[in-house]
């Protein structure tokens, strides 16, 4: 039995790739070294490269310039759509997961946008991390 529905994954890279996916229109404008730079610093290159290779499913339409902002964007909506993913599971398996992040992250209340898209990101996340595991 595996330990939770993320398979022991880590669920604030599982919510940072998701979060990279939602805002990868803003990655692929964020060109400056020093704002690249910033911004990889927050989220990770793995995190980086896996949004702007997945552009096409990118859900926010309006454009964040600021790395630290955009960082925190990021953050939070992939938090969201984590928790959105997580309410259509048993309470049980639900919590095993909220355990593993800190207290407050926007997955213990997502937004009802998030619900909509939530599926689609996260199951594109989970088998890119599949296949980093078979590659190891």
């Amino acid at each position: 039995m595996e330990p939770d529905l993320l398979g022991g994954r880590d669920p604030r890279r599982v919510a940072l790739f998701a979060g990279s996916v939602w805002h990868a229109r803003s990655l692929l404008k964020l060109v400056s070294k020093s704002h690249l730079t910033s911004l990889v610093d927050h989220i990770g290159a793995d995190a980086h490269a896996f949004g702007i290779r997945h552009l096409a499913q990118a859900i926010a339409n309006s454009l964040i310039a600021d790395p630290k902002e955009l960082a925190q964007q990021i953050d939070h909506d992939g938090h969201a759509c984590l928790g959105a993913w997580l309410n259509d599971s048993t309470a049980l398996e639900r919590t095993r997961v909220l355990l593993r992040l800190p207290v407050g992250t926007a997955a213990e209340n997502p937004a009802p946008e998030h619900s909509k898209a939530s599926g689609q990101l996260l199951w594109l996340v989970l088998a890119h991390l599949e296949t980093e595991n078979l590659a190891i």
